[in-house]
């Protein structure tokens, strides 16, 4: 039983890499400093195995087309988002930043980046531990210099900082607790719209504790702890 099990799990992963994918590629030869545009691209199918993250998936074919390229590609060769000088026309950062609201930056981590898996548009709750108070659904406007949906395709190795969008008291308490490095970091599903039940008041006491199951706040666990 055990033989057929790794017989058939090797049979199951030869099918998938071998399913075919479609990828983006050159037509005619592209020179640095070209502009793309559906004269020079083309789409490929070709089986999963032999691409990347680099390689462009079909379904992004259109956002090449307001950028140039990086480098020389040679007709039939994958166009990949490292050959990309602008992934696509954006608008300026500061026209990102909601009304309300700014931008701060701080300095991040493997920890605080999730291992590198946090991508712009995330939301991430933050912990002030000095004060015990939340700080909710904070979104990341960029990481590094990143900040549209191709640039987070291919993160730095190692990300150094993130910038998230934040209302003026929000900035307060994040670099203030950044600063004295009481700061944890909840990455949460950015759909995920769960009513804070507790009032900001309650949080800040140091007499009081949130109790959360599964993600979500047990008002019936809420435990009020006697000052002594």
């Amino acid at each position: 039983m055990m033989a057929r099990s790794r017989i058939e799990a090797a049979r199951l992963d030869v099918i998938d890499k071998s399913r075919p994918t479609e990828i983006v590629v050159a037509s005619k030869p592209i020179h640095a400093g070209d502009p793309f545009s559906p004269g020079n691209l083309a789409k490929k199918t070709i089986p999963v195995s032999g691409t990347g993250k680099r390689n462009i998936k079909s379904e992004d074919f259109n956002l090449l087309l307001t950028a140039k390229s990086k480098s020389e590609i040679d007709p039939g060769e994958p166009v990949l988002w490292t050959d990309v000088d602008e992934p696509f026309e954006a608008a300026g950062f500061s026209e990102m930043i909601l009304p309300g609201h700014m931008a701060l930056t701080l300095e991040a981590g493997s920890t605080s980046s999730f291992s590198g898996l946090v991508r712009t548009g995330d939301r991430i709750d933050f912990l002030c531990k000095s004060t015990n108070e939340w700080i909710r659904r904070i979104q990341v406007l960029s990481i590094d210099r990143h900040y549209n949906r191709s640039g987070a395709r291919e993160p730095a190795e190692e990300v150094s900082t993130m910038t998230l969008s934040v209302t003026s008291q929000e900035g307060a308490k994040l670099s203030s607790c950044s600063r004295e490095g009481t700061l944890s970091w909840f990455l949460r599903n950015p759909t995920d719209n769960t009513i804070d039940l507790f009032p900001a008041s309650s949080k800040s006491s140091n007499n009081s504790i949130e109790i959360w199951k599964g993600g979500i706040p047990e008002p019936a666990l809420l435990q009020t702890w006697s000052k002594r």
